[in-house]
């Protein structure tokens, strides 16, 4: 079940935006211990913001990823049927 469901579920907040922000980063020493990796290593950073109706943020998540522990992959399809 995608998050922002569970949150129109139950906070009865409902989701009119998520934003996703992605960057590349070193990743800092602290972080590099709790994650058992080299400090610096390379890394993606993920936030996500999700708002309400009235722009509001209502949950708000911070991801790091090590570059060799994540992936990616999208597909597109074009809508040969579309006017």
């Amino acid at each position: 079940m995608p998050i922002h469901t569970m949150i129109e579920k139950q906070f009865g907040e409902q989701i009119a935006e998520v934003q996703q922000e992605i960057r590349a980063v070193a990743l800092p020493a602290k972080l590099a211990q709790r994650l058992n990796a080299k400090p610096r290593s390379p890394a993606l950073w993920l936030c996500r913001r999700y708002l309400n109706r009235r722009a509001q943020v209502v949950e708000l998540t911070i991801s790091v990823h090590l570059a060799d522990r994540y992936s990616y992959s999208e597909t597109f399809q074009r809508d040969w049927h579309a006017n």
